[in-house]
């Protein structure tokens, strides 16, 4: 079993628990037990999908000659970016709670990093005429733009913090059932990369 082989299967491990917790923290007191404990799960299981899906695209995108192979690996390395970038921000805003300014290096260049990755996957999409790789680029570019001016406003709103967090949080549930969707489009003979299967989850959640 190679290195990858075991990458995916603790992304399946991952993704499975993410699909199993994602719920529990919207539909419990928020800041009491069960939201805090299945919450950190939840992030810890993203943190998983992330750390494995990432290095995982990229082996493919080194290795892969094949146009459409590297195309794909490439979309699925910015959607794994999209939702690291989401559950990041969801849990650094309960650091910054006042109204100030925040320049922290690594929240800018999270917020910055993925709208280089939204820019280029927009060409991506315009070079292969896909409705489905424009449509995360238009996400990944509208949540760049969100994360940099929400973390470089001086005078935020009241509670600000508090609606950003379950944003970023319910982004990354969205995310979480996005995979689910898709793998089972897949398993349905409907192609692992099914417009419906890949949209559905956002314009349901939100």
């Amino acid at each position: 079993m190679t290195a990858i082989d075991y990458l995916m299967k603790i992304h399946i491990a991952a993704g499975i628990t993410a699909l199993a917790t994602f719920l529990v923290p919207m539909v419990t007191a928020k800041g009491g037990v069960a939201h805090r404990r299945v919450g950190w799960i939840f992030v810890a299981a993203m943190a998983g999908l992330f750390f494995t899906g990432a290095p995982a695209s990229i082996y493919r995108l080194a290795t892969e000659t094949r146009p459409g192979v590297r195309a794909s690996a490439s979309f699925l390395l910015f959607v794994t970016l999209l939702s690291g970038a989401s559950t990041w921000k969801g849990i650094r805003v309960l650091r910054f709670k006042g109204a100030g300014r925040n320049v922290h290096a690594m929240d800018i260049s999270v917020a910055v990093l993925l709208g280089l990755g939204s820019v280029f996957m927009l060409y991506q999409g315009v070079m292969l005429k896909s409705a489905l790789l424009l449509f995360f680029a238009a996400l990944g570019l509208a949540g760049s733009v969100s994360d940099l001016r929400y973390w470089l406003n001086p005078d935020k709103p009241k509670m600000h913090w508090f609606f950003e967090h379950m944003g970023g949080m319910v982004g990354s549930s969205i995310a979480a059932l996005t995979a689910f969707s898709a793998i089972g489009a897949r398993s349905l003979g409907f192609g692992s990369f099914g417009l419906i299967a890949w949209i559905a989850p956002t314009v349901v959640f939100v």
